[in-house]
């Protein structure tokens, strides 16, 4: 059989990107996904590449398909820009009144919550980055410590939390909402986890860490950009790291929020994430808190007769075999019933 040789142009006039490496990528969610450590649809990609072998070598590879194929960090191109303060008492109604409506607000809740229980000591606000072309925005972020709350701070707090007008951002929500809802708080307008939007996006990546997620759908790192005199740009909380980190993690959960969710309407599965998985936060929340009822007693006896058929069930082995053995042995079964 005669070889064929496949005539390729000069290399300076070869597209960069055939169509139909143009084609595979989106579906095969290499060279676009932004999250994925490892391509794993890869099988899916190569069939479609492998069409042409001259696609294969005039596709470069991006730093995203580096990232996905090879694995590693990408690059961070900046920090969050947080311009926050710690909010003093009595001012807590006034800062949540003047965010800016219809911006989604990312919270992040320091505290402590296990066991159907919590507690919550600071929350950190912070509203979406403006997207380009929206002018700048001034107080758009704090912190609120809650052991310094006042009654009419108490009120607000509730009332804006309970809101469900009020879109919120939370990551791994559910340990907070257990801390929140120790302190007779509901929260209502949870309309993104992005712990839970990032898992519906890639199951596979197996860890959703907020800074990991950050790097890798934003290109930024969990910290705030330096203001000019090279402080961090955090009016009147210089000392508090923790406040500081908090509001940084509010702002990067309020953009994340908005990349996952492009990426959720790219993949279809905006709908599970609103209709299935952020109702079933609350609903797991409350079943840890409200727990189970269970009758000890029953569940004695229930033991007790098991107990009684198991050792039952033993003695008759044993009398058929004519020695004790060891039941749960496979060896000792295997020789017994076959040697």
């Amino acid at each position: 059989m005669a070889s064929r040789r496949l005539l390729l142009p000069p290399i300076s006039s070869r597209p960069w990107l055939p169509e139909s490496a143009r084609e595979c990528t989106d579906s095969a969610s290499i060279e676009l996904d932004p999250v994925s450590r490892k391509a794993t649809n890869l099988v899916t990609a190569m069939p479609v590449l492998a069409s042409s072998a001259a696609t294969i070598a005039l596709v470069p590879p991006s730093a995203a398909m580096r990232t996905s194929l090879f694995g590693g960090e990408p690059e961070a191109e900046q920090g969050f820009d947080v311009d926050s303060r710690v909010l003093p008492p009595g001012s807590v109604a006034a800062f949540l009144a003047a965010l800016p409506p219809g911006v989604r607000v990312g919270m992040q809740v320091r505290g402590a919550w296990g066991r159907g229980t919590g507690d919550a000591f600071g929350i950190a606000f912070a509203a979406a980055s403006p997207i380009d072309g929206d002018p700048p925005r001034d107080d758009d972020a704090a912190y609120v410590e809650l052991e310094h709350l006042t009654p009419s701070d108490d009120a607000a707090l509730a009332a804006w939390l309970a809101d469900p007008a009020v879109h919120k951002a939370m990551h791994d929500a559910k340990g907070p909402l257990l801390a929140l809802g120790a302190r007779g708080w509901a929260v209502a307008g949870l309309t993104s986890d992005t712990a839970l939007a990032a898992y519906l996006a890639l199951p596979g990546q197996g860890v959703f860490d907020l800074g990991d997620l950050a790097l890798r759908y934003l290109r930024r790192e969990l910290r705030a950009e330096h203001s000019g005199d090279g402080q961090l740009s955090f009016d009147g909380a210089e000392d508090d790291a923790g406040a500081a980190d908090a509001a940084v993690r509010a702002r990067a959960v309020a953009d994340l929020a908005v990349a996952l969710d492009a990426d959720l309407e790219r993949r279809g599965g905006t709908a599970l994430l609103r209709d299935l998985e952020l109702p079933l936060v609350a609903v797991l929340a409350d079943c840890e808190r409200t727990g189970i009822a269970a009758d000890v007693e029953h569940l004695g006896e229930l033991e007790a007769r098991l107990r009684d058929q198991v050792k039952l069930a033993a003695e008759q082995a044993y009398a058929t075999v004519g020695h004790e053995f060891h039941l749960g042995s496979p060896k000792q079964l295997q020789a017994l019933l076959f040697d």
